[in-house]
């Protein structure tokens, strides 16, 4: 595996997410990246550049020729805030795991998760897709009423994702009234994936 190719996957794999999140990506040897992100603060800024950085390196994994394998260290730069490191350092190994190219067009996409939404009786806020490699889909979704979704979310992010093979992940944010309930992420090319709840929100998903 060459520094090069592996740079040249990386940088095709970042040009489909928000780059904004990106700072930099060097190779300390042939198969071990270090990757820096910026994280804004908060449940949003950070578990969306977390998720971002999941999808970039399972679809450079995937894009090598044979798929690699990758060791990755992320260095995440906070942009602001009090009371928080500078950095934080995180290592993970990375499989460029299987993900069928079978998916309809983000018009399709789109107009099925807004279909799953209403039968939730949420509200949709964006729904946007992302290219990686394949989709990645990224929904935030409002309600009035937690209640009526009170211990569905792991429902929720089934009907969202099943219905659509192909997906390189998602991104699921579920606001109140009065903030946020529930965030989801997944990023299948690398198996991995997290969940955070509000307080007193029971999002039907085990957790431990």
């Amino acid at each position: 595996m060459k520094t090069d190719d592996v740079k040249a996957a990386y940088d095709a794999s970042v040009a489909g997410l928000d780059r904004q999140y990106f700072d930099d990506m060097s190779m300390t040897t042939p198969t071990e990246m270090r990757q820096v992100l910026l994280v804004p603060l908060g449940v949003d800024g950070q578990g969306l550049a977390e998720w971002e950085a999941d999808l970039a390196t399972g679809a450079t994994a995937a894009r090598l020729t044979p798929p690699g394998r990758l060791s990755r260290v992320d260095v995440f730069e906070h942009s602001a805030g009090h009371d928080v490191p500078a950095e934080e350092e995180y290592g993970y190994g990375i499989q460029g795991s299987p993900v069928s190219t079978t998916h309809g067009s983000d018009i399709e996409i789109v107009a099925g998760v807004e279909g799953v939404l209403r039968l939730f009786h949420l509200t949709p806020t964006t729904v946007r897709l992302l290219h990686p490699l394949g989709p990645a889909l990224v929904v935030e979704a409002s309600t009035d009423d937690p209640a009526s979704i009170e211990g569905r979310m792991g429902e929720l992010e089934s009907a969202l994702d099943s219905g659509h093979s192909g997906l390189e992940g998602m991104y699921l944010a579920v606001d109140g009234p009065d903030g946020p309930l529930f965030r989801g992420e997944s990023a299948h090319r690398i198996a991995e994936g997290g969940q955070w709840f509000a307080r007193g929100f029971d999002s039907g998903i085990p957790h431990g």
